[in-house]
């Protein structure tokens, strides 16, 4: 029997979309909201069960008890094993979906250098190098007589005018962009302070000011929040010197720099403000550098930028990364579609990787990287499932890193994950992310403990169906006011904002 005359194509499609990256933003985004939620559940729990022998303060009140002596942290303490466990413990971690955060935010931000520089290389617009041994004869015969190289610098300038065009707006777009959305974001913050609805002394409440960090809950957060000033004019003013703290996006990377009080989590914007710099800076210096060397400088600034204390750098280089290697895969499957059977110098063929080993691949570092983005931060001696790695004496939000980077490169490769960022509850959420990242902390600072504390006091909270019965009705509507509160958010804030930033820059630009 003859042998086969041709060779099987492979049976990976190509995934060019990102779609699914914007449903996993919108999850990551409900990740970090269930994150800050935990001190709003336990002063919830606390105004309940505060026994009726505790001592009243000066307005009448029963003053609250230390955190340890609430009967509801003291139980999770104890069953401390059962919330560690790989995945399920994504749902609630901040530190695994800011990272995931970066890491998106440098792939998108480098996909596009990506394949404008693959053009330069192969030196025509659009066109593989495929493409110019064949149908390149007929595209330069339609060209005005002139020698090969005024083609080719032809060709060059117009497709670098087409991709300046649209990447020096972002260089303007996305900063200003940040910077405005997240000082209007502490606004509503200003205005409950004044009003008294946030108060920073619930940690000396509670009694946690003498506990370790460990044993905080997230309740010395709210010692963040400002404290209400005797006029509006000085509380403007102290909104002001927090807001200029957001100009200084180069200066010390210290917690106590960095911290924001009108919004906490806005330290986050100023290390992806960073990370950004450093990402564009990088990318225009390797403008004319080939790819083995951009990965091996990409790589190296990686590993210095993580011995200096700053992993959102590295993040951003690494989804740069990703971005290479994504296109240098996509290049060679192209390749193998058009043409599927190759001899190399020892006549064998040789055939690209299936489909089905890829994913296989891919599934495979997929959980091992959610595997490492669950590694606990609080106590992991007290995980077994993560003992094996935890003889290795790393950081924890080292592993969340490595774990981001592995899911953020496989993810694209795993289908029937992909399909579930893709669906349409995702993409909702993932259009809403940014203003849900914005918004939820004043949500849950001012109403998540009455909301728990109402729900629970009208179910129970004494027995387990009635202690479920009333946390999930609570955090139903609590998440429907971060959602409510996002959504008005984008349509009155984030896009006019966006709309006059891009006014502001056709105004400024010199280009017609």
């Amino acid at each position: 029997m003859s042998p086969p005359t041709s060779s099987p194509r492979p049976e990976r499609a190509i995934p060019t979309s990102t779609t699914y990256l914007t449903g996993l933003r919108g999850f990551l985004s409900l990740a970090v909201v269930n994150s800050h939620l935990t001190p709003m559940i336990i002063l919830g729990y606390d105004r309940l069960s505060l026994p009726a022998t505790s001592p009243r303060n000066y307005a009448g009140a029963r003053q609250s008890r230390s955190v340890l002596s609430i009967p509801l942290v003291a139980s999770c303490i104890k069953r401390w094993s059962r919330f560690t466990v790989p995945g399920l413990k994504l749902l609630y971690s901040g530190s695994p979906a800011v990272a995931m955060f970066f890491c998106i935010s440098g792939y998108l931000a480098s996909r596009s250098y990506v394949r404008y520089v693959q053009r330069r290389e192969v030196g025509s617009v659009g066109l593989t190098k495929e493409d110019r041994e064949g149908d390149g004869v007929a595209h330069e015969a339609s060209l005005p007589e002139c020698n090969p190289r005024e083609i080719k610098q032809k060709q060059r300038s117009s497709h670098d005018h087409s991709w300046l065009s649209k990447w020096t707006p972002s260089l303007f777009h996305r900063p200003v962009r940040l910077l405005l959305l997240s000082a209007l974001s502490m606004v509503p913050t200003f205005i409950c302070t004044k009003l008294g609805l946030i108060s920073p002394l619930v940690p000396q409440a509670h009694g946690i000011v003498s506990l370790e960090r460990a044993y905080r809950f997230g309740l010395d957060n709210f010692a963040l929040f400002p404290t209400q000033l005797p006029s509006w004019l000085a509380q403007s003013l102290d909104l002001l010197q927090n807001s200029l703290k957001l100009v200084y996006v180069m200066s010390s990377s210290s917690d106590a720099d960095i911290i924001i009080s009108y919004n906490p989590v806005l330290w986050t914007v100023r290390h992806d403000l960073r990370a950004w710099l450093v990402l564009v800076a990088m990318q225009g210096a390797l403008l004319g550098v080939k790819k083995s060397w951009r990965l091996f400088l990409i790589g190296t600034t990686g590993i210095v930028s993580m011995g200096s204390g700053s992993m959102p750098i590295p993040l951003f280089l690494g989804g740069w990364a990703i971005a290479e290697l994504h296109h240098a895969e996509d290049r060679k499957c192209e390749m193998m579609i058009r043409e599927p059977k190759r001899q190399d110098y020892g006549g064998h063929r040789r055939y690209a990787l299936g489909g089905s080993q890829r994913s296989a691949i891919s599934f495979f570092l997929l959980g091992t990287g959610l595997y490492f983005m669950s590694y606990p931060t609080w106590q992991p001696q007290r995980a077994p499932q993560f003992a094996l790695i935890r003889s290795l004496n790393i950081a924890p939000r080292s592993w969340h890193s490595l774990g981001a980077l592995l899911t953020l490169y496989s993810l694209r490769d795993v289908s029937s994950i992909r399909r579930l960022f893709e669906m349409r509850i995702a993409q909702f959420l993932g259009r809403y992310s940014f203003s849900i990242y914005l918004t939820h902390v004043i949500i849950l600072a001012t109403l998540g403990p009455a909301a728990f504390e109402r729900v629970w006091k009208m179910t129970g909270y004494r027995s387990t169906p009635a202690f479920v019965a009333g946390f999930g009705i609570a955090y139903i509507a609590v998440m429907a006011g971060v959602l409510g509160t996002a959504a008005t958010w984008r349509a009155f804030v984030e896009e006019p904002s966006r709309k006059a930033v891009a006014w502001l820059y056709k105004m400024a630009s010199i280009e017609p």
